[in-house]
Order: C-alpha cells, then sequence, then structure tokens
C-alpha cells in the first residue's frame, strides 16, 4: 500500500540524517554527530542573536523566527538518538498486520483509497517544506542585499565576504537540517498513525461480520475462537498506539509549542508596521504560517481519527449480536470490549493533552490571544 511508501521515506529521511534505527554505523554516527552539533551551534547563535540584538519587540523580527523550530529540531535529533530502540520497536510492530485483501476485494478498495489520500496528503506536505525551504533561505537573493537568512550575533565582520560567505551557507545548511529532521519525523508518526487507522478499520469489520447464531444453545466455540483472535489484535494496536504516544510525548509538546510561538510571533511580526502588512511582509511570512498551520492541522486531525476509530469500535460491536443471551461466555466478552473501548486511550501531547480539533481551535485561540496581548503591549511602548 501507498503507506508502506510513505515509511521507506521517513527511514530514508532518518538515514539521511544518521538516525535510521536499521542501520548503525560509524558513518551514520558521524554524520548524526555532525548535524546535531550544527543544529545546537546554529540554536546557541539563533538564541544569542535574539538576546543581543534586542531593543524592543519590533527588534526580535529578524531573529526569533527561527527559534522555535530550532528548538523542535534539537529535540527530534536528540529523542532520535535515545530513542533508537523504541523506534525499532514501532516499526517491527507495523509488520505484524493484517492482510489488506484478509475480507475481500471490495474492502481491500476501501483501503487502497485512503492509502492513495494519504501519500497524496504526504506529497501536499513535502511540496509546502520545500517551498518554504526554498523562499526562506533565498531572502537575500530577493532583497538585493547583504543580510542573513536570519540575525545571528556573529563573532566575525559581516563586511567580510568570507565571514558573510560562510555564514550564509551554514545557515542554509543549518535550515535543511531543521526540515530534514521535522519532515522526517513527521512522515514516520503520520505513517505510524496511518497504520493504526487502517488496523482498527479491519477490526471493526471483523468485529461487525462475526457469525453469531441467535438459535444456538451455548456458545458457539469456533465463533468465540474468531472473536478472540480479534480481541487479541485490538489489544495489540492499543498497545502499539500506547507505544507510539510514549516515544512521540516530547516530540508532541515540542511541536505544540512551537505551533503556538511561530503563529503569535509571525501573525505579530507581519502586522507590526499596521494593517494591512506591507507586502514585503506579506511574502516573509505568508510562507512561513501556512507551513506551520499545516503541519498543526495535519497532527490533529490524524489524532482526531484514532479518536474517533477508536470509540467507534465499541458502536460496531453494540450493532452486532451481543445481545444473544443464550451464549452468556461470548456476550459478556462483547460487554467488557465496549467498556474498554469507551476509556480514552488517544495519543497524547507531554501526556497531558489529547492530540485532536479540540485541540486545534485551543491552540489557535490560545495564539490569537497572546497575540492580541502583545499587539497591546507593543502599541503601549
Amino acid at each position: 500500500m501507498e503507506d508502506e511508501y510513505v515509511m521507506k521515506c521517513g527511514l530514508y529521511y532518518l538515514h539521511l540524517i544518521g538516525t535510521n534505527p536499521f542501520k548503525r554505523s560509524i558513518r551514520g554516527n558521524i554524520i548524526c554527530f555532525i548535524q546535531t552539533f550544527t543544529a545546537i551551534y546554529s540554536l546557541g547563535m539563533a538564541i544569542d542573536g535574539v538576546i543581543s540584538k534586542y531593543e524592543n519587540i519590533k527588534s526580535l523580527a529578524g531573529s526569533i523566527d527561527t527559534v522555535p523550530s530550532a528548538i523542535q529540531t534539537v529535540i527530534k535529533l536528540l529523542s532520535a538518538i535515545f530513542l533508537r530502540q523504541k523506534m525499532k520497536n514501532l516499526y517491527l510492530m507495523v509488520e505484524e498486520k493484517w492482510p489488506d485483501d484478509i475480507f475481500g476485494r471490495e474492502f481491500q478498495n476501501k483501503l487502497n483509497k485512503w492509502s492513495k489520500m494519504f501519500k497524496t496528503s504526504y506529497k501536499v506536505y513535502l511540496y509546502f517544506y520545500v517551498f518554504t525551504l526554498v523562499f526562506f533561505i533565498s531572502r537575500p537573493l530577493l532583497r538585493h542585499s547583504r543580510i542573513l537568512v536570519t540575525e545571528w550575533n556573529l563573532p566575525c565582520n559581516v563586511a567580510s565576504n568570507q565571514c558573510y560567505g560562510f555564514y550564509v551557507v551554514l545557515q542554509a545548511s543549518y535550515f535543511s537540517i531543521i526540515v530534514s529532521v521535522v519532515f522526517g519525523f513527521d512522515i514516520i508518526f503520520y505513517a505510524f498513525l496511518f497504520y493504526g487507522f487502517c488496523e482498527l478499520e479491519k477490526i471493526k469489520y471483523a468485529f461487525e461480520h462475526l457469525s453469531i447464531s441467535e438459535n444456538v444453545e451455548g456458545d458457539e466455540e469456533k465463533v468465540y475462537v474468531e472473536f478472540c483472535k480479534i480481541l487479541k489484535h485490538h489489544d495489540y494496536i492499543l498497545r502499539f498506539l500506547d507505544m507510539v504516544s510514549k516515544v512521540y510525548s516530547l516530540q508532541l509538546l515540542s511541536n505544540f509549542s512551537a505551533y503556538v510561538s511561530t503563529i503569535v510571533f509571525g501573525v505579530f511580526f507581519m502586522n507590526v508596521d499596521g494593517f494591512p502588512p506591507s507586502k514585503e511582509n506579506l511574502a516573509k511570512y505568508i510562507p512561513y504560517l501556512i507551513t506551520h498551520h499545516f503541519q498543526l492541522i495535519m497532527y490533529c486531525v490524524l489524532g482526531e481519527m484514532i479518536r474517533t476509530q477508536l470509540s467507534s469500535v465499541s458502536d460496531t460491536i453494540y450493532l452486532s449480536k451481543w445481545y444473544v443471551k443464550k451464549q452468556p461466555k461470548l456476550t459478556k466478552a462483547m460487554i467488557i470490549v465496549m467498556q474498554m473501548s469507551r476509556i480514552p486511550n488517544k495519543i497524547l501531547i507531554g501526556g497531558i493533552w489529547a492530540m485532536d480539533l479540540d485541540l486545534f481551535m485551543k491552540v489557535v485561540k490560545t495564539s490569537i490571544s497572546v497575540h492580541a496581548f502583545m499587539q497591546t503591549i507593543y502599541q503601549v511602548d
């Protein structure tokens, strides 16, 4: 299926940055060290630029735009290093899937249709990132001036060709690392959730088409064995999603913190000189804001899909013949599964907030509120 292609692409990106959990080598370790060192060094330079060039809120416009994404990148890289074995375990768990054609051609076609839509969203996501990267690192060319991509406090004079050339190349490499790391980890996370979504759909179909006879006295052993087989896979997927939530917990927390920060600062600095914003500010911040909004809604939509699938398992069982009193053993087991499916089992951010569309609205509302507060403070100053 197409989702397997997306997952392989994710592994390829991890391989590029030396964090492929299946291929550990000296070359990979060196690449990983260089990438991590560059990311941490550049983050330090960016923070130093924010502090050293601060005069008022407006003075942050040229330096703070990359800090949230830079922090997100460093956390993802460190997570890839320290959680490599757990990432490998998740990939191995994905291999334990039911065949896509297990319930016939029609059901397989539905899964294939979803898989193609998932691959399309992956490509759109990729194009957004590539466009934003190219646009962002082209600032000096577009403005026809000797400026850096983002403001850093350099240890040398930017008027020097050697100094300027070195740090422009370093910043371009730095932003390429940010995009590769964030994009690579994102699509792997999306592929994990999509795998869980499809397996839950198979589980629902299996429960729905369980052949339960209403006229048989006592439990049908064949039906009960089949039910236990479905239940075992259901438990496996719940454990898989729980592991995904734990492995990505800190990364998700840094992601959503970055989204709030980028939306707040992006909207604020776009309108800092008054409304409507200038063409230069629109060209600078619109791609930046669109990419982060798209990233945010992708996370929340997939989280909402998983939440809905988990809760709909109980609805599927309820609509089956769970009420058959002549098979008490099976009936009791189905009631327990319905109750268990109602227990919230969600992808949690930092182990606290559920990742769903409700959170998307909260993030947007919080960003707007903080932006309004900053705008008021700026006007007072």
